[in-house]
C-alpha cells in the first residue's frame, strides 16, 4: 500500500505529536484531536475537534471567519 495511503494510530499520551499535513479534509477530521488552520503560510486558528464543527474549519479555511 502506498504510503499516502496508510493512516496511523497511535494511542494518545501526553507529550507526544504527530503533524499531518493533508488537504484531505476527511482524513483530517478522521485522525486529529486538534486542529490548526494555516493560510498563506500564517497560522489563522487552532481547535479541538471536540470544540468545533467541520462548518467552522472550513468558514476557518476559506476565511469566511476569523479568530
Amino acid at each position: 500500500m502506498p504510503l499516502r495511503q496508510q493512516e496511523y494510530r497511535l494511542p494518545p499520551e501526553e507529550g507526544h505529536a504527530i503533524l499531518l499535513i493533508s488537504h484531505n479534509f476527511a482524513q483530517v477530521m478522521r485522525l486529529s484531536d486538534q486542529i490548526w488552520v494555516m493560510r498563506a503560510g500564517r497560522r489563522v486558528a487552532g481547535r479541538r475537534k471536540a470544540e468545533t464543527t467541520g462548518e467552522e474549519i472550513v468558514a476557518l479555511i476559506t476565511g469566511a471567519k476569523s479568530e
